[in-house]
C-alpha cells in the first residue's frame, strides 16, 4: 500500500506539470496565430508530448482554447485590479497602467482579440460565459479606477461604468489594429492613454 501511494504521489505532479506545459504551449500558439491556424498536432509538438497524450488532457481544440481564454482573461482582470491597488491615490497612474495591461495582453493574442471582439461567436455556452464573466470583471475594475479619480477631483464627473466600457472598447479596436499592422503595443498604449486620460482629466489637472 505504501508503494502504491508513493507511485500515485509521483504521478500527480508529473501529470500536472505536463498539463501546464500543454496550456503554456497552446497559449504561445494562440498568441501567434488565429484560432483556425492552430492545430492540435502543433500544440503537441510545442509541448513536447505525443498527440494521444494531448487528447487525454483536452479532448478538443475548443476545450484547450477555453482553458487558455480563461487563464488569459483572468490574469488580465487581476493585472488591472493590481494597477488600481499599486497606484492607490494616483488615479492617472492607475488608469495608464490599466490601459497598458489591456493592450499588452490583447496586442499579443490574435485569437483572444477575435474571441472578445466577436463576443464569443463560434464558441459554446462555456466560452461565451467566460467572455461575459471576465468582461464584467474587467469593466468593474476599470470603473473603480475612474471612480477613484472622480472622488479625488482628478477626473471629470462622468459615469464610471460608461467610461470603463469606452476604455475597453477603444482598447479592443487598437489591439485588433496592432495585430493587423504589426504595430508597437507600447507606442499604441501611450497614445491611447494620452487620448483617454486627457478626455477624463478635470480642467487644470494636466495644465
Amino acid at each position: 500500500m505504501k508503494l502504491a501511494s508513493s507511485v500515485c504521489g509521483d504521478q500527480a505532479p508529473a501529470s500536472a506539470e505536463r498539463r501546464d506545459r500543454i496550456v503554456d504551449a497552446a497559449t504561445r500558439l494562440f498568441a501567434e496565430r488565429p484560432y483556425g491556424q492552430v492545430h492540435m498536432s502543433d500544440v503537441a509538438h510545442a509541448a513536447g508530448v505525443a498527440k494521444p497524450t494531448l487528447y487525454r488532457y483536452f479532448a478538443t481544440k475548443e476545450g484547450l482554447f477555453l482553458e487558455v481564454l480563461e487563464d488569459m482573461m483572468g490574469d488580465l482582470v487581476n493585472r488591472v485590479a493590481q494597477a488600481r491597488d499599486t497606484a492607490a491615490g494616483r488615479p492617472l497612474t492607475a488608469i495608464a497602467q490599466a490601459i497598458g495591461e489591456i493592450l499588452g495582453v490583447m496586442g499579443r493574442c490574435a485569437a483572444l482579440v477575435k474571441a472578445v471582439d466577436e463576443n464569443g461567436q463560434g464558441l459554446d455556452d462555456r466560452g461565451r460565459a467566460i467572455i461575459r464573466r471576465h468582461a464584467r470583471r474587467l469593466r468593474a475594475a476599470l470603473a473603480g479606477v475612474v471612480a477613484d479619480g472622480i472622488a479625488k477631483g482628478v477626473f471629470s464627473p462622468v459615469d464610471p461604468a460608461l467610461a470603463a466600457g469606452a476604455i475597453v472598447g477603444a482598447a479592443r479596436m487598437v489591439a485588433a489594429g496592432l495585430r493587423e499592422n504589426a504595430g508597437d503595443p507600447a507606442t499604441a498604449a501611450s497614445g491611447l492613454v494620452g487620448l483617454l486620460v486627457r478626455g477624463l482629466a478635470a480642467p487644470g489637472v494636466l495644465g
